[in-house]
Parts: structure tokens; sequence; C-alpha cells
């Protein structure tokens, strides 16, 4: 039998530092056993007692032990469950139940710091390489308990924690020894049936929900459903961006990354559509309209201290996620004022009376003037114009290349 291994962030970050190549061999030696349940003596497993129940200690060399747990996760290609070996944490022989090495100490971890962790199971011993019967049967017996997964199983690596799964040796290799690339991530079958399935569809989720987690797994996947065209990530922050193309690299490695893949925002993305037309020269930084500029204008229009005035950033985000960005025809800019009246309460943040969207739409006709008499424009105005770009011929070809897969998250 082999259990599949994964490896806490913490962890991970800790064996990829300029560690010596022999400890890190110690280090694979030690989880390849764990993943056979090759327990003999030199491994020398204990089971200890504390907070959590399915705690264990493994020898790595004689003075570094290794921390792990049995815990029951769902295979993420077909949702059974399973038990996994987690690695929990490296650390010091003398530190079991005082500090942690390779984990930071969190709510999630303190059970790495109890008074109460002691040995209640040890098999095997320092000189000989083989169990006694009675330790293997205590041996057996405790490996039976935490491996078994009871009627009541729920997700043990559900949560915010990235854990890494360690496959093979040559990830290991690529990974830890040579710092090439990342481990995978534990998905959850949901991520994992996104991850893999093939078309355009709509994710919506809060932040920390695994949006860009699933984006970038699909870009990795579509090289096995196309094998041609460029791959697109697409994203409204220069922040996000960066983010997501340092991780993809992480994930998928250096190679070829620039000659197939290309991370962008709308804003780029936008002007590289409209480069080499005349509409370009419309479009600097300069007459570009943010939040802030608007929200200068906006409270010198209306009052700041005049309560009966929604705050800035709601009208901005009403005007430019509905009344402009919401409406589909690109031959007008702005969602005509009765539509956008009995627009359901859905549709719209949180101006639901129709006598305050009265009042809404009448900043956004003050906002389009303001734009119109100074020339200015903002994103989504910015987008249109590509859109009608784009739909204005049959296929939108960039520099003679298109894209096959285009991945777009917000926020």
């Amino acid at each position: 039998m082999s259990l599949k291994v994964v490896l806490h962030p913490d962890v991970f970050d800790f064996l990829r530092q300029e560690l010596s190549s022999g400890f890190k061999e110690s280090v694979l030696e030690c989880i390849e056993k764990l993943k056979r349940q090759q327990f003999d003596g030199g491994l020398r497993a204990k089971k200890l007692k504390g907070i959590n129940s399915r705690v264990w200690e493994a020898r790595i060399d004689r003075a570094i032990r290794l921390i792990f747990t049995y815990v029951r996760s769902t295979q993420p290609e077909t949702g059974k469950p399973e038990t996994y070996i987690a690695i929990q944490d490296i650390l010091e022989h003398d530190d079991v139940s005082r500090r942690s090495r390779a984990r930071k100490i969190t709510v999630d971890c303190q059970w790495l710091e109890a008074n109460d962790v002691d040995v209640i199971e040890a098999f095997g011993n320092i000189d000989s390489e083989t169990l006694t019967r009675d330790e293997q049967d205590s041996l057996n017996k405790c490996r039976s308990e935490d491996l078994h997964v009871s009627s009541d199983f729920y997700d043990e690596l559900l949560g915010n924690i990235q854990w890494r799964v360690l496959e093979s040796e040559e990830e290991w290799r690529q990974s830890i020894m040579n710092g090439d690339k990342d481990l995978s991530l534990k998905l959850t079958p949901q991520e994992y049936e996104l991850a893999t399935r093939y078309g355009s569809f709509l994710v919506s989720g809060s932040a920390g929900t695994g949006k860009t987690t699933v984006g970038l797994y699909r870009l990795v996947k579509s090289l096995t459903q196309l094998n041609e065209g460029k791959r697109l990530y697409v994203t409204s922050s220069p922040i996000l961006v960066k983010e997501a193309e340092q991780q993809f690299k992480r994930m998928n490695g250096q190679n070829s990354i620039e000659s197939v893949f290309e991370f962008k925002t709308i804003r780029n993305l936008c002007l590289e559509i409209i480069q080499g037309t005349e509409l370009l020269q419309n479009y600097v930084p300069e007459y570009e309209v943010t939040y802030q500029v608007f929200e200068r204008w906006y409270y010198s229009e209306y009052s700041h201290y005049d309560h009966k005035v929604y705050p800035a950033s709601l009208v901005w985000h009403e005007i430019r996620g509905i009344i402009k960005g919401a409406n589909l025809q690109l031959n007008h800019s702005y969602m005509k004022h009765d539509e956008y009246k009995v627009l359901g309460q859905k549709r719209s943040s949180v101006v639901t009376n129709k006598d305050n969207r009265n009042k809404i739409y009448e900043v956004a006709t003050r906002y389009k003037k303001f734009l119109e008499s100074q020339q200015f424009f903002d994103e989504i105005d910015l987008s249109r114009q590509a859109l009608n770009l784009i739909y204005s011929s049959y296929r939108y070809q960039m520099s003679s290349r298109f894209y096959r897969i285009a991945t777009i998250t917000f926020g």
C-alpha cells in the first residue's frame, strides 16, 4: 500500500531553502518509507499523544524529526475519501513539545507546542532494522486505527492552507532540490472539475476562494486540450497580474512562459487592441478618470457633508458596474434611464429605491457630460472601444497571433 503525501506550505518553503542536499535526501527517504508504510528500526516511528490523536514522529537523522499526521480527504479526480500523510513539521529532536522549526506557530498548529505531547507507542530502535512481534502488532493496531475512514468522514484538508502534493521523486528533485517549479496544490473535487473542464464558464466567489488557482490550472490543462495558439490571463489589477504570473511560473516552471502564456491587465489588453489605430491618441493616461479623480469631481458637485448623498465609492461602482458596465449595446455607452429604473434588486448594488435610482442616474448623466467636456475617459469607455474593434472584425488577431484560451479574473 502506498499513501499520498501532502506538505504543509511552511514545510515546503523551509525545504526550498539552501539546506544541504544530503539533508534533503534524508527527508525524501523518510517520506518514501512513510508512503510505503515501511516502519523499520531506522525510521523509529513514534505515535504521540496530544490534542490531535493521529500525531506521529519519524526519524530523519540523529537530530531531526519529521512530524506527520494521517488525514482524511477526497480525491480530486473521483471525490472518493482516502487517507493522506500530511507532513506537518520538521524540528529538532528535543523540541517536540516546545517549538517548531519549519512551521510558524499559528492558531492551526498550536498542538505542536502542547505540554502533554509524549510517546505512547515507539517502534524499533537505533541499532535494529527489525521489529519484534509485539511491536509489529502494536504498530499494525495504531496504523489500522489511523488509516480507517469512518462513515461520518469529513475532509480535513479543506480550508485556507495550500497543501502541496508530493507525487513522485522526480517532482521532489524539480521542486525541492532544484527549485525549478512548485509542487501542485491539493485541489478540491470542485476545483479539479473546473480546472479540467473545457469551454467557457463563469466562476463567482469572494476573495480567497480559489478563483485564481482554478484559472491558472486551466491554463496548464489547456496544453493537453489544444496544441496551438497563445494562452491569455487577464485581471484588473497590475498587482494581481504580477502575482498570478509569478505563481504560474512556480507551478509550471520557467520553460515556454513567454512564448505561450501572456499575463495582462484589462487596461493594457485594451490599449494593445486599439494600438495602430487613430483611436489610440484619445486614450492616453493623462485623460483617464480613476476613482480618485471621480471622487474629487463628485464631491465638488455634491457636498461631502450632505447625508442625502451616497458615498462616492458606491456611486462609482454603480455607474461603472451597472449603468455603463452592464449595458451590452456597444453603440450606446450608457444604459437607458427607463431600463435602469426597472432593474431587479440583484442587478444593482444597494440602490433599490426608484427615487434613489433617479438620483444616481442624474449623477451618471452629469458625469458623462464631464467626461465629454474634458475629453476624458474611464476604463469602461476604453473596454467598450476595444470590444467595438473586436466585433467589427470576424476574428481578432494580434500581431498575426490569436488566443485560444483566455482566463479573466476580478478581485
